[in-house]
């Protein structure tokens, strides 16, 4: 539906390029109109996300899979439309792969194309599935307010390494007013959520700190729009988890038992 607006009372309505619709979040009798947003075309996600990264589109993928560098199991967090999944998958990175996602439209491009994505809510406090890699791209800054909880339940779930790439600069932090209202609108949530905040190195790197957990290495994409912030555990607990199966394993079919 092709929405109407108009510059003065009694103006004749004009149509408008974006559908529009009443925010009901905003206040009790100053509705706002709302456009349709990425979340609900990965067509346009793609689009959108091509062109606010501009050269750093590829870099900021290929970053993500030089420090995962070894097949394990994934576990992405709003995995949006796919394009880290597709890219680890061609580096070969990948013995299995979840995404969670609370996309509608994101879901049905995941079961069109056979990817396992599943429904979840970050702020509904539920269990975060465990894997050796825990990922989230580009979305932490929309739980900036329940953040000093999530980076903890992320970093719990990640059995080996845990990897928050996150804009620190952006559309949305344009010197143009026109632009920057046009990128928040556009990167409205599915919750109706308008995300002004964004994270700068520091603010990101405070949060670490706040929550103790380690970085053990950092990266930036070319033109620095992403920084991409690495947790890897330590070897030495990750072996001991790694014997400690294997240990259970053996008492059960008696492997490693002297012969009597």
């Amino acid at each position: 539906m092709i929405g109407v607006r108009a510059s003065h009372a009694g103006a004749r309505a004009r149509p408008s390029v974006f559908p529009i619709r009443y925010n009901a979040a905003h206040h009790a009798g100053a509705p706002a109109l709302a456009m349709v947003t990425i979340y609900h075309s990965p067509t346009l996600y793609r689009l959108t996300t091509r062109i606010g990264y501009g050269p750093d589109y590829a870099a900021r993928y290929t970053l993500i899979a030089d420090v995962i560098r070894a097949p394990g199991d994934v576990l992405e967090l709003c995995c949006g439309d796919l394009a880290l999944h597709r890219h680890l998958e061609a580096r070969g990175l990948l013995k299995s792969y979840i995404g969670l996602e609370h996309s509608g439209a994101m879901l049905k491009l995941a079961r069109r194309h056979g990817v396992d994505v599943r429904a979840f809510d970050v702020r509904s406090g539920d269990p975060v599935p465990t894997a050796d890699t825990v990922i989230m791209q580009a979305s932490l800054y929309q739980f900036h307010d329940i953040a000093d909880t999530l980076l903890p339940r992320l970093y719990a779930a990640a059995r080996r390494l845990l990897v928050i790439a996150e804009p620190v600069r952006n559309l949305s932090q344009s010197r143009r007013r026109s632009v920057r209202w046009l990128a928040r609108a556009l990167t409205r949530t599915a919750d109706g959520r308008v995300h002004v905040f964004r994270y700068t190195e520091g603010t990101l790197l405070a949060l670490y700190d706040h929550c103790k957990i380690p970085v053990s290495r950092l990266d930036r994409t070319p033109s620095r729009y992403e920084l991409v912030v690495s947790s890897l555990k330590a070897p030495s607990a990750t072996a001991d988890v790694e014997a400690g199966r294997r240990s259970v394993t053996d008492s059960h079919t008696g492997v490693g038992r002297s012969p009597r």
